[in-house]
Order: C-alpha cells, then structure tokens, then sequence
C-alpha cells in the first residue's frame, strides 16, 4: 500500500478504500503520507472497524500535521461502530467542523439512538445513515434533530 503513494499526484483530494484484510497500522502510515486528502471514505464489510482502528487514527492526530485539509470523513460498513470515538475525532482542532457520516447497513437498536442523541447534545455534528432502510439522522445547526426513513 504504502509503494502505492509514489503514483499519486501530490494534489491527490479523494481517497476511498476498504480496511478489511489490513493492518490498521498501515493504513494510518499510508493516510500520514496523504496531506492534500480533503475526502476519506473508509468500508469495511468483514468486520466492525476495530477500537484499535479509532486508537491509531486519534494518536495519530497528535503529532502535526495529519490530514490538515481533511473535510470530510465517512465510515461505510454492515456493522454498528463503537460511538466512543466520535468525540476524540472532533477534539482534533482542524476537525472540529468535519463533516463525519457513518453509512451501516445493519440496524441500529434504540440505545444506540439515545447514544446519538447525546452526542448530538454535546455538540456534535454528524449524519448516521442506514442503507437498508435509507433512514438518515443528523442534527441542524440549530439544534434540530431530524430523522428520516
């Protein structure tokens, strides 16, 4: 993965690959190499993404400068995330108004609504979406909370 980065434009704006089959370590080095990065989009259809995936990329965050430029970031996957991580990826300073969405497949019990619902109160903004059901929520500016599907 990482002989790959000799190929790409130094330019390079959209990135979308799957992190099933590799190691997480990888691909944060690989991601570190990547600057210019303004999209990111992540799919993994194995397995959820490991907390270790979300303890890598937040640790990395910490050591300047790591897609500075990054504006959009989504999660694609059959499996519900672990919702912990979202706070630690917006107390990155130049990801405090990232626009996040999470894309799964599988439904979403309701505790998982109340969890969003905090985050949501917390001052987080982000879109969870539900492919099978097309069912989207995310919470306005104003504070908002809208659901469809």
């Amino acid at each position: 993965m990482i002989s790959f980065l000799a190929f790409l434009p130094s330019h390079f704006k959209i990135f979308k690959t799957s992190i099933d089959d590799v190691d997480y370590r990888q691909v944060i080095r690989f991601l570190s190499n990547l600057s210019s990065i303004k999209v990111l989009e992540l799919r993994t259809f194995k397995q959820s993404p490991a907390d270790e995936f979300f303890i890598l990329l937040y640790a990395s965050t910490r050591s300047p400068p790591f897609l500075p430029h990054l504006q959009s970031l989504e999660f694609v996957c059959d499996y519900n995330l672990s919702w912990e991580f979202l706070p630690q990826i917006f107390a990155v300073p130049c990801w405090q108004s990232l626009d996040v969405t999470i894309n799964i497949v599988n439904p979403f019990p309701a505790k998982v609504m109340k969890q969003l619902e905090e985050l949501f109160d917390r001052g987080f903004r982000f879109r969870v979406v539900q492919e099978d059901k097309m069912r989207s929520v995310w919470r306005s500016s104003e504070g908002t909370t809208y659901m469809y599907g």
